[in-house]
């Protein structure tokens, strides 16, 4: 079984590109694209200060060749996720192709938001 066979579960990134447009006040205004592709996200830590916020890491696994970057947005079943650090080309020595990329993504919900949610 490939790890392309793997990846099953929709994900929708969102890129923002600076393309030097400026808002009214002078601002820099990111313009959104978005890539629907599939991936696998497991949970690797998760956080929480009482009464304040409850923080959480996820790998996110995605095909090879899939363009994901730092500040990137990722959503997976309605909740969005943001890239952290350097996405990585995970390659596979015997045959020295990538096999996959690899992301951080991050997710951070205070208390009562997720009071809220419940």
């Amino acid at each position: 079984m490939s790890l392309t066979s793997l990846l099953n579960r929709a994900c929708t990134i969102t890129h923002r590109a600076w393309d030097g447009t400026l808002d009214s006040y002078g601002n820099q205004v990111a313009t959104p694209t978005d890539t629907v592709t599939v991936c696998e996200l497991q949970q690797k830590q998760r956080d929480e200060t009482p009464g304040q916020v409850s923080g959480s890491s996820w790998l996110l696994i995605l095909p090879a060749g899939t363009t994901i970057a730092p500040g990137d947005t990722v959503t997976v079943d309605l909740e969005e996720f943001e890239v952290q650090g350097e996405p990585w080309e995970a390659r596979n020595p015997r045959t020295q192709v990538v096999s996959h990329i690899e992301a951080t993504l991050a997710r951070a919900v205070s208390t009562q938001e997720a009071a809220d949610a419940a």
